[in-house]
């Protein structure tokens, strides 16, 4: 809805300029005497440094436990509300008991019905017929780590939009009849999930990295589906949704107490189910080859040795993905984390330095498309994961040029220049994180959720400017290990000799499999 009106907003305001335009004299602007030929010979002018508006964000917390965050904007007669809660699919691994787990899918599913399928007091087609009579959206969503639901409507509307997210939210009705529609809808997709080169790579990358039974990569079975019951949802609902592990954050056209207040009334009395949290066990990442089981049949559960593994298909474009497990942040002022996010900026970042695409897509013009992440996860360790889409025939000189990139950049401390660049990048994007009262309002709710500092967006171009290049090359050193890649290449066969000579010792095929059942066809 907001989108909508600032497009009218805007679309008016330009017709606004363009009159006036008309009836003025035109004036000459400055021609630039150059204009540099590559985005790295760019001249960053300096920028003011930039203060976080939390200044005006106000903050409750409920005896509940619950805790709520408001902003008031009165530029747009709009209110939008985010609702998260710290529950998402890594809950689904975490359970002493293999009985009584969720079946894989469980916590994206009661997401999603969180808002499709009705609350205790309102219907489906109720629900959505009121929302859409109103111009009411409420949308719900499921990740690894947060689910939730996020609203919007027009101030006038803010009391209904808040009693529905409530109902939402502590309430649901979770439709057996949906939820039935919902299961056969997934299984009928199956045959369709990996259709294209990239599910395929990430789906085989995964399984190398982790293991194909590992909680973050595990993919779902139809006997998955079919233990997506309405009970099964419901449990999943009364162990996790509870008030202090939920944030709500409100911004827009209403005032700020009044908000608060609001919400208060309508969470305030909401409590814990009277049942016991299930005991839940650590996920390890383990780091050799080992056989599990999964359905009494045998399965590799852990990473596979490292090497270049080929899925042969014989296809006019091919698709390669190669890296090994990332680390995880020690703490919100963890030093290393500021110089691998530079590492992953300067090597494949979407800034204007980054060495992968500058070299195999600008320069060489190897690879159609390239992108990298090294990856320092919060919560568990992140994922050093580079990929590229490549015409066959490139396959082998656009891998051997992304390792004498990286080897480079492990090697050799990045000119000052380029590290200069790719700082003024990340600090540069840092104000398009705070640019509505929405984003600055979620933002300060994401840092309760994480137990992120309020002063850590304040601190980061500092943290960013202490960094030096040789703290960046170590960095990448310790954090890009080829000795552990794994690398997994969709297409046309590629010579084993060649891939030996750029260091893989271990070159294997793999087989395709059912994309329903993930077993290997003969």
């Amino acid at each position: 809805m907001k989108s909508r009106v600032l497009l009218l907003w805007s679309l008016g305001l330009g017709a606004l300029m363009t009159s006036s335009m008309a009836i003025a004299q035109p004036i000459a602007q400055p021609v630039p005497e150059s204009i540099p030929k590559r985005p790295e010979s760019l001249l960053r002018q300096p920028v003011p440094p930039f203060e976080v508006p939390y200044g005006e964000v106000r903050e409750r917390t409920l005896a509940n436990g619950l805790t709520l965050v408001a902003l008031e904007d009165e530029t747009v007669p709009l209110v939008d509300v985010a609702v998260a809660v710290r529950v998402g699919s890594q809950l689904e691994d975490q359970w002493d008991s293999t009985s009584d787990r969720p079946a894989p899918g469980t916590m994206s599913m009661l997401a999603t019905l969180l808002r499709r399928g009705g609350t205790s007091t309102l219907s489906v087609a109720a629900l959505d017929e009121a929302s859409e009579s109103r111009g009411v959206e409420i949308q719900s969503f499921g990740g690894r780590y947060r689910s939730g639901v996020i609203g919007s409507a027009a101030s006038a509307d803010f009391d209904m939009l808040s009693q529905w997210l409530a109902d939402v939210l502590v309430r649901p009705g979770l439709d057996s009849s949906l939820l039935a529609r919902y299961r056969e809808a997934t299984k009928r997709s199956f045959p369709l999930r990996y259709d294209s080169l990239h599910a395929v790579a990430d789906r085989e990358w995964n399984a190398l990295v982790l293991g194909p039974e590992h909680p973050r990569f595990r993919a779902l079975r139809p006997s998955d589906v079919d233990r997506w019951t309405q009970s099964a949802l419901r449990s999943a609902h009364q162990f996790y949704y509870r008030p202090q592990s939920t944030v709500i954050a409100i911004a827009g056209g209403v005032a700020a107490d009044q908000a608060l207040d609001r919400f208060e009334q309508l969470f305030g009395s909401w409590q814990p189910a009277d049942v016991d949290e299930p005991r839940r066990q650590s996920v390890e990442h383990p780091a050799a080859d080992a056989a599990g089981a999964r359905d009494g049949q045998q399965t590799i559960v852990t990473p596979r040795a490292p090497g270049f593994y080929q899925l042969v298909r014989d296809i006019p474009q091919g698709v390669l993905m190669l890296g090994h497990m990332g680390s995880e942040r020690r703490s919100w002022s963890d030093s290393s984390a500021d110089a691998a996010e530079l590492v992953a900026e300067i090597l494949a970042g979407p800034g204007p330095v980054s060495r992968l695409r500058g070299r195999l897509r600008d320069r060489d013009g190897l690879v159609y498309s390239v992108s990298g992440s090294v990856g320092v996860g919060s919560s568990e360790p992140g994922l050093v994961q580079i990929a590229w889409q490549v015409d066959p025939a490139n396959g082998l000189a656009a891998l051997s040029a992304a390792l004498e990139e990286i080897d480079r950049l492990r090697e050799q401390p990045p000119p000052q220049k380029e590290l200069d660049l790719a700082r003024g990048g990340l600090v540069d994007a840092l104000p398009t994180l705070f640019d509505t009262a929405e984003k600055i309002a979620g933002r300060y709710a994401e840092d309760l959720l994480l137990g992120r500092p309020h002063d850590f967006w304040q601190r980061y171009a500092g943290r960013l400017a202490r960094v030096t290049a040789q703290e960046v090359q170590r960095a990448a050193a310790s954090m890009i290990r080829p000795s552990e890649f794994r690398a997994v290449w969709v297409g046309p066969r590629l010579p084993k000799k060649e891939l030996r000579r750029l260091g893989f010792q271990r070159v294997e095929e793999l087989l395709e499999r059912d994309p329903v059942t993930l077993a290997p066809l003969p």
